[in-house]
Protein backbone atom coordinates (compact mmCIF):
# COMPACT_ATOMS: atom_id res chain seq x y z
CA UNK A 1 0.00 0.00 0.00
CA UNK A 2 1.17 3.50 -0.70
CA UNK A 3 1.61 5.50 2.51
CA UNK A 4 -1.21 8.01 1.92
CA UNK A 5 -3.62 5.33 0.75
CA UNK A 6 -2.56 3.06 3.62
CA UNK A 7 -3.18 5.74 6.24
CA UNK A 8 -6.57 6.59 4.77
CA UNK A 9 -7.51 2.91 4.74
CA UNK A 10 -6.39 2.44 8.36
CA UNK A 11 -8.50 5.44 9.40
CA UNK A 12 -11.49 4.08 7.51
CA UNK A 13 -11.05 0.61 9.06
CA UNK A 14 -10.76 2.06 12.58
CA UNK A 15 -13.88 4.18 12.09
CA UNK A 16 -15.96 1.27 10.80
CA UNK A 17 -14.71 -1.15 13.45
CA UNK A 18 -15.50 1.32 16.24
CA UNK A 19 -18.98 2.04 14.90
CA UNK A 20 -19.92 -1.60 14.27
CA UNK A 21 -18.56 -2.96 17.54
CA UNK A 22 -20.16 -0.17 19.58
CA UNK A 23 -23.59 -0.99 18.14
CA UNK A 24 -23.00 -4.71 18.57
CA UNK A 25 -21.98 -4.36 22.22
CA UNK A 26 -25.15 -2.35 22.91
CA UNK A 27 -27.28 -5.05 21.27
CA UNK A 28 -25.46 -7.94 22.97
CA UNK A 29 -24.33 -6.79 26.42
CA UNK A 30 -23.88 -10.38 27.63
CA UNK A 31 -21.39 -11.04 24.81
CA UNK A 32 -19.65 -7.74 25.44
CA UNK A 33 -18.88 -8.93 28.94
CA UNK A 34 -17.59 -12.18 27.42
CA UNK A 35 -15.12 -10.50 25.03
CA UNK A 36 -13.84 -6.93 25.34
CA UNK A 37 -13.84 -4.23 22.67
CA UNK A 38 -10.06 -4.20 22.18
CA UNK A 39 -10.05 -7.94 21.49
CA UNK A 40 -12.85 -7.50 18.96
CA UNK A 41 -10.90 -4.80 17.14
CA UNK A 42 -7.78 -6.97 17.22
CA UNK A 43 -9.70 -9.92 15.73
CA UNK A 44 -11.02 -7.74 12.91
CA UNK A 45 -7.60 -6.32 12.04
CA UNK A 46 -6.04 -9.81 12.17
CA UNK A 47 -8.71 -11.10 9.81
CA UNK A 48 -7.97 -8.30 7.34
CA UNK A 49 -4.21 -8.91 7.60
CA UNK A 50 -4.65 -12.65 7.23
CA UNK A 51 -6.83 -12.61 4.14
CA UNK A 52 -5.04 -11.37 1.01
CA UNK A 53 -8.34 -11.22 -0.92
CA UNK A 54 -9.85 -8.81 1.59
CA UNK A 55 -6.68 -6.75 1.73
CA UNK A 56 -6.45 -6.53 -2.07
CA UNK A 57 -10.14 -5.71 -2.36
CA UNK A 58 -9.84 -2.88 0.18
CA UNK A 59 -6.75 -1.49 -1.53
CA UNK A 60 -8.32 -1.74 -4.99
CA UNK A 61 -11.62 -0.08 -4.14
CA UNK A 62 -11.40 3.61 -4.87
CA UNK A 63 -14.74 4.53 -3.32
CA UNK A 64 -14.77 4.71 0.49
CA UNK A 65 -18.39 3.56 0.69
CA UNK A 66 -17.47 0.24 -0.94
CA UNK A 67 -14.54 -0.16 1.45
CA UNK A 68 -16.89 0.42 4.38
CA UNK A 69 -19.21 -2.28 3.03
CA UNK A 70 -16.38 -4.83 2.76
CA UNK A 71 -15.22 -4.09 6.31
CA UNK A 72 -18.78 -4.16 7.62
CA UNK A 73 -19.40 -7.63 6.09
CA UNK A 74 -16.14 -8.90 7.57
CA UNK A 75 -17.12 -7.62 11.02
CA UNK A 76 -20.55 -9.23 10.72
CA UNK A 77 -18.86 -12.55 9.91
CA UNK A 78 -16.68 -12.30 13.02
CA UNK A 79 -19.72 -11.35 15.10
CA UNK A 80 -21.60 -14.45 13.91
CA UNK A 81 -18.64 -16.63 14.88
CA UNK A 82 -18.52 -15.06 18.34
CA UNK A 83 -22.27 -15.53 18.83
CA UNK A 84 -21.98 -19.18 17.79
CA UNK A 85 -19.06 -19.79 20.16
CA UNK A 86 -20.86 -18.05 23.02
CA UNK A 87 -24.02 -20.03 22.34
CA UNK A 88 -22.14 -23.34 22.44
CA UNK A 89 -20.58 -22.23 25.74
CA UNK A 90 -24.00 -21.34 27.15
CA UNK A 91 -23.36 -17.59 27.32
Amino acid sequence: MKDDKGLALKRLINNQISEDWKLWSEEHPNLSAFIDHNKLVELTVQEIDRDENIKNMLEGLAIEEYQYQVIHRLIQSIQRKIKFCAKTMGI
